[in-house]
């Protein structure tokens, strides 16, 4: 079984992450043959591209030893192939993606090469290399009155101009550094199963990074996630599961 790779650099996230995507959406994969391609395959993370009943496609993310419910920094990994592999079906278009939480509505935008993207290529290719943490997390003691330990999910430009903008704004968009999905499915248990509107920004202008900006916003609660990553595909590997 032909096994994608992907190398996925996230905001918020410690080095990088290769995640294995399988496309596979005209085979039906038993649980337990999953469950097996990603135990032989050495990974941590391995999503699987599926047919779906509900959405044009299914995700399921699985760890060697066990299925997740959500993991965005696999859908990155997957939405990042399914561009290259389907490209006439993500080209400024409404698309949905079927996952155990919820079916997520996405609006895919293609944007232009910005200044900012070859700024996060020189910090993720430093990252890559020394294994240093993104130089987007907070780095310094005290951030606007938050101690060390957060990050920021976005930084608005209205801040460089206008530092003493209301507090609860900046507050939206500072977490724990804690795994972001688990974050939000803590956050989707709070709420039960809220509808969600999710849109990607992406531009692959460059031949070797891939970039996807995600805003997921939660349409009851009137909140908003907003993620970044920089990707790449590396060789795929044959993995056994028979």
């Amino acid at each position: 079984m032909k096994v994608h790779l992907i190398r996925v650099f996230r905001k918020g996230c410690n080095g990088h992450n290769i995640i294995g995507v399988v496309y596979s959406p005209k085979l039906n994969f038993s649980t337990m043959e999953m469950k097996k391609i990603a135990h032989n395959s050495k990974l941590d993370k391995v999503v699987f591209v599926t047919k779906s009943t509900k959405a044009n496609i299914r995700l399921r993310f699985f760890t060697p030893d066990k299925e997740y419910t959500i993991c965005f920094v696999s859908m990155f990994a997957a939405i990042h192939l399914l561009t290259n592999i389907e490209k006439d079906n993500y080209k400024a278009k409404f698309v949905s993606i079927e996952t155990s939480l919820t079916v997520f509505k996405i609006d895919v935008m293609r944007t232009a090469f910005r200044t900012r993207d070859c700024q996060l290529i020189q910090a993720a290719n430093a990252a890559f290399i020394a294994e240093k943490k993104p130089y987007w997390v907070n780095k310094n003691r005290k951030f606007n009155g938050y101690e060390q330990g957060k990050f920021l999910l976005e930084m608005p430009d209205t801040f460089a101009t206008k530092p003493m903008l209301a507090r609860h704004l900046l507050e939206t968009m500072l977490v724990d550094i804690r795994d972001i999905d688990t974050l939000f499915y803590e956050f989707s248990k709070i709420l039960g199963t809220p509808k969600f509107r999710m849109q990607i920004r992406y531009n692959d202008e460059t031949v070797e990074n891939f970039f996807i900006s995600l805003y997921i916003q939660d349409i009851a609660a009137g909140r908003m996630i907003h993620l970044e990553s920089m990707s790449k595909i590396i060789p795929a590997i044959d993995v056994p599961y028979h």
